[in-house]
């Protein structure tokens, strides 16, 4: 999975469940410009981030977790509503 496809989804979700990425910064705790370079950089966040961005949205996920690679990137496609 892609930067793109990922941040791609967050944006869906937040827009489906008419909220927005300033509320997803509280929620999570992690910090606005965090966010910002993330996307700017086109960066995936390390799998305990993104499990964070996840459960502040409500939504399941699996993670590809490999040995030694950093970072462990999350399949968002498989989120499932709770």
């Amino acid at each position: 999975m892609n930067a793109e496809f990922f941040w791609k989804m967050v944006k869906r979700e937040v827009d489906r469940q008419q909220t927005s990425f300033e509320w997803l910064y509280r929620k999570t705790g992690i910090p606005k410009g965090t966010f910002s370079s993330w996307k700017t950089r086109n960066i995936i966040p390390r799998a305990d981030e993104a499990y964070l961005i996840a459960e502040a949205l409500g939504c399941r996920w699996n993670t590809s977790l490999t040995a030694g690679m950093r970072p462990a990137i999350p399949l968002i496609h498989h989120w499932k509503r709770l």
